[in-house]
């Protein structure tokens, strides 16, 4: 079983079940097959099954497959010409600076017409839908292209116009009621960062990276509010995404547990994808800072993958405690009260010593007071229940010092009204609290408090690498916390709604719009390269992020389009996966540089950053003509290699010593000891008591990679319930870990679940309501 999620942080959009007796059935097929060649052989696979097997959708662009409802899975694999049959899986529904901070207006200076950035790309948005009546989304001069619009029902025609000019929805394959509309307001808020027009909004005038770009909409999240999805519905949109002529499509959603690449369909078709030139941009996901916390597909090595940083200006919520002024502070997921809420601020360490309120809360102290509670151990759900069963009005949570500054805590189904803050306006706090225990607490819940940053900071929930695979993601790093943008508005109980028509928001799904945006003005701007030269320009022209940061938390560095858009040199492979390996280590490899930029230069080459062993480079220093190519050789001694991970930077600056690329390389050598386990995902924060839940979990070494070499136990700590089964599954993932508990009996509890590894140890924690 997968889970699927969108990247918006907080939400709950995630895959569940398995859909019963529904399949992807791949064909076998020879090189290079025509859609043609494809359908007569679906054809003739159709006419095998008969009437027990029901074809219900097909795949004949990036690939060769069909959507089939059958009793019998057995009998499906044994048929002729079946390569692989796969389980579709069910899902439940997971700019303002950003543009300037990635240098994306003074990139439009280099076009021919700053004015209409973006014009003639067609950006494919595989999301929840896009509102086509949203003001971001009214054409102006725009005129759809021709051949389209392209719908999948002659009913959704009137939801385009010259901006959205593709409007297809999957509702057939989810289950779901045929419907257009964006509930969840997450695709509507992506494709505003990608390719919104420009607009004035609450927060100031608002543009997208593309904004004069046309929007294809594949709606494959069905249900009021986006819920429903599955991996078949993902499938044929991509399908018919690179069909439609995309030039680019974005995914700011992801399945979790991640498989191997070759046993994941969904990896192929991206493949596929990418190989016939359209680029594939995917959220690298939330699940950070976890280590090796990407999800699938991977696109590693072919596609874009996006994770996060802060925006130059937060915009958020306040806490005022008297004496101390406004502090600044970032609302839950959870309700979010229009007056402010006032209240005696009460440390919950007074009956709680860990200060985490991951237990109940005794005393009366918590009674009609807003609880101040520690990041940490437990889900932000229980903390909130718990301080609300203690009779708590609000809660103000200050995360701790490894992660320092505040983000939208994901509070699933809690109702308390509650705020986070960094960890200094923590520690300020509970100093003020503990001097004057009746200090009384204003929480304001709309954004009226903004903060001016120095630097971007990686976010802290944007995923780390490695893939499963071993190799580097996210690509690049991107705005994605603190991002203004459009909001649904069709669905109040939806993710990103606001009445408003725009929001605040975080995620990794906001990020890779902007790079989705930035692809499509660079193809504009430099017509006639290949798919992965312009993947080389975005990712080899990032600019280096100030702290010590590596390759496996923000790949290249951060999004500069104009470094992108007038760089001379292009580099293949882009990106160095070395993967992972023994003591001798990866030995030499090649990476070739293309002269893309149109006149001659001389170049130097260097490592920067190297960790572990750092490799040799011949030449140093080389000459290249317009229109040229030549050969980097890189060595790494053998014998040299000890557990843990070899990585750096390759770095090509001009005569001058100018900066021109940075290539980042990454070799792990495994330690086969557990330093790590990563739910991922997170089990569901509630489950009645009684039932069976599913847990998946990675084992992984102190860099990530999959740690085997000990058993796995898993302990019910609370709540009273058991384990009930517990594989670990290698064939699917390394480190991969498939565990079912059953819960306590007894409903109103937490149930604590310890899982332990070797030397590593964490928790679940699930509330039986």
């Amino acid at each position: 079983m997968m889970r699927l999620c969108l990247f918006l942080l907080g939400s709950a959009l995630l895959f569940g079940q398995v859909v019963p007796n529904l399949y992807i059935v791949e064909l076998t097929e020879e090189a290079r097959p025509t859609r043609a060649v494809r359908r007569a052989a679906q054809d003739r696979l159709q006419r095998q099954m008969g009437a027990r097997h029901q074809v219900r959708g097909r795949v004949e662009t990036v690939g060769n497959a069909m959507v089939v409802e059958s009793p019998d899975r057995a009998a499906l694999e044994t048929m002729a010409g079946v390569r692989r049959v796969t389980p579709v899986v069910q899902a439940h529904t997971n700019l303002d600076r950003a543009l300037k901070s990635h240098r994306i207006p003074q990139a439009w200076e280099l076009l021919a017409d700053p004015e209409r950035a973006g014009e003639g790309m067609k950006i494919g948005i595989i999301d929840t839908g896009v509102d086509p009546s949203h003001p971001g989304f009214q054409e102006g001069e725009l005129k759809a292209p021709e051949g389209f619009p392209k719908v999948s029902s002659e009913s959704f025609r009137a939801a385009t116009n010259g901006k959205v000019i593709v409007q297809r929805s999957y509702d057939g394959l989810n289950g779901t009621p045929e419907s257009i509309v964006d509930g969840a307001g997450h695709g509507t808020a992506v494709a505003m960062v990608a390719a919104g027009g420009r607009v004035m909004s609450p927060y100031g005038a608002l543009v997208g990276a593309a904004p004069s770009a046309w929007i294809g909409a594949y709606r494959v999240f069905g249900g009021e509010t986006g819920q429903t999805a599955n991996s078949a519905a993902f499938l044929r949109a991509l399908d018919d995404a690179v069909a439609d002529g995309m030039d680019v499509v974005n995914i700011s959603l992801g399945f979790s547990p991640p498989y191997r690449e070759e046993v994941d369909p969904i990896a192929d078709a991206v493949k596929r994808a990418v190989a016939m030139g359209v680029m594939v941009v995917k959220a690298a996901g939330n699940d950070g800072p976890d280590i090796g916390s990407v999800d699938s597909p991977a696109v590693a090595g072919f596609g874009i993958s996006v994770g996060s940083i802060f925006n130059e200006r937060l915009l958020g919520q306040g806490v005022r405690l008297e004496g101390l002024g406004d502090v600044f502070a970032v609302a839950s997921t959870g309700p979010r009260p229009v007056e402010p809420v006032r209240g005696k601020l009460v440390d919950v360490s007074e009956s709680d010593p860990t200060g985490l309120a991951c237990n109940p809360l005794a005393g009366e102290r918590l009674r009609g007071a807003v609880a101040l509670i520690l990041r940490g151990t437990c889900n932000f759900s229980v903390k909130l229940n718990n301080a609300a069963a203690a009779g708590a009005i609000g809660a103000v949570v200050y995360t701790h010092a490894l992660d320092p500054l505040p983000f939208p805590m994901s509070v699933e189904g809690a109702l308390l009204p509650a705020l986070m803050v960094g960890f200094e306006s923590g520690k300020l706090l509970k100093q003020a609290v503990a001097e004057a225990p009746e200090s009384l607490v204003t929480m304001t819940f709309t954004e009226t408090v903004s903060f001016e940053l120095s630097s971007q900071p990686l976010s802290s929930f944007s995923a780390r690498g490695p893939t499963v695979d071993g190799r580097i993601s996210p690509d690049v790093v991107a705005v994605g916390q603190f991002m203004v943008t459009a909001a649904g508005r069709a669905e109040p109980l939806g993710g990103v709604y606001n009445a408003s028509g725009y929001t605040v928001t975080q995620g990794t799904s906001f990020s890779a719009p902007l790079v989705t945006g930035a692809y499509a003005i660079l193809k504009q701007a430099r017509p006639g390269l290949t798919t992965a030269q312009y993947r080389s320009l975005l990712i080899n022209s990032a600019s280096a992020l100030t702290g010590t940061l590596a390759p496996q938390t923000n790949g290249a560095g951060k999004l500069d389009l104009l470094n992108s858009a007038s760089a001379p040199l292009v580099f293949e492979p882009a990106v160095l996966n070395l993967g992972a390996g023994g003591a001798a280590g990866p030995g030499s490899r090649t990476v070739t540089v293309a002269q893309v930029g149109g006149e001659a230069g001389r170049y130097k080459v260097s490592v920067e950053g190297g960790k572990g062993v750092v490799p040799t480079v011949e030449p140093t220093e080389f000459d290249l003509a317009a229109g040229g190519t030549t050969t980097l050789r890189l060595h790494w001694g053998a014998g040299q290699f000890g557990a843990g991970e070899h990585s750096g930077y390759l770095l090509v600056s001009g005569p001058e010593g100018q900066r021109v690329s940075r290539i980042p390389y990454w070799f792990g050598v495994p330690s086969r000891q557990a330093a790590n386990i990563t739910f991922l995902p997170y089990p569901d924060a509630e489950a009645a008591a009684g039932s069976t839940v599913e847990m998946w979990l990675f084992t992984t070494d102190r860099i990530g990679l999959a740690a085997t070499a000990q058993e796995v136990v898993v302990t019910a700590e609370e709540g009273g319930g058991s384990l009930v089964t517990l594989r670990r599954r290698e064939g699917l993932a390394p480190g991969l870990v498939q565990v079912t508990v059953k819960m306590g009996p007894r409903s109103g509890v937490d149930n604590v679940f310890l899982v332990k590894c070797g030397e590593a140890q964490a928790r679940a924690f699930i509330f039986a309501p």
